[in-house]
């Protein structure tokens, strides 16, 4: 019980003593618990949003400058150049 949403709740965890300071019940640190998944869910789901905008976007853009499949022709593609090489 040294790590997380624990931590913040416990007697002195930096010394070993991992146990919960008194009056602190399960729901002191789950509430922190579900408030984080809360935003991770909000932020995933935006960042879904995005990635599937600018994949859409980058398949037209390839399609639309060889066709659907141009991506397989290996002639479709320029040598990378990598200046610190």
């Amino acid at each position: 019980m040294s790590v997380g949403y624990f931590r913040a709740f416990q007697t002195d965890p930096a010394h070993g003593d991992d146990t919960l300071r008194p009056g602190i019940t399960t729901r002191d640190f789950l509430e922190p618990y579900r408030l984080d998944e809360e935003l991770r869910t909000l932020v995933l789901r935006g960042t879904a949003t995005v990635e599937l905008v600018t994949r859409s976007r980058f398949a037209y853009l390839i399609a639309s400058n060889g066709g659907a499949y141009s991506y397989l022709d290996m002639d479709a593609y320029q040598p990378a150049r990598n200046s610190k090489v």
